[in-house]
């Protein structure tokens, strides 16, 4: 699926940037990409805060960060597809820039496999370990 991904993605760039070129002019066109270029940086950083904080304090809760982990995951192929000049690509960004899109694709995969993680297995972990003190002691 990947692999027929990225060949539609390219004409679909080269049809996009012809058409836009025609419509509004090639100055216009580069403004563009500039623009969606700059404020997708801005929501990235934006966005990437905040997803580094909830994966922090799942961390200090002791809970598996995998919503985090897929939510950071989304902001890099985000960030990739931003790089791509385009308007397709940018607008593939825009859209998993979109917690609630990212929220739909995590229960998709969710379902596709089991990649979930019990949070109990973490907790009972925590359970089992004992403190104490101990002396050692040296026979001579």
């Amino acid at each position: 699926m990947i692999k027929m991904f990225f060949p539609f993605l390219l004409v679909a760039e080269v049809i996009t940037l012809v058409s836009s070129i025609t419509l509004i002019g090639f100055l216009s066109t580069i403004g563009l990409y500039v623009l969606t270029f700059m404020v997708g940086v801005v929501i990235l950083q934006w966005q990437g805060l905040k997803t580094m904080e909830s994966f922090m304090s799942q961390l200090e809760r002791g809970k598996a960060p995998m919503r985090e982990s897929w939510d950071g995951f989304c902001l890099i192929a985000a960030a990739f597809l931003l790089i791509i000049p385009g308007f397709v690509s940018d607008i593939l960004a825009l859209v998993l820039f979109v917690p609630f899109v990212r929220t739909m694709l995590y229960r998709f995969f969710e379902k596709e496999g089991d990649y979930r993680y019990d949070d109990k297995v973490l907790a009972s972990s925590r359970e089992t370990i004992i403190e104490a003190e101990y002396e050692d002691i040296t026979y001579k």
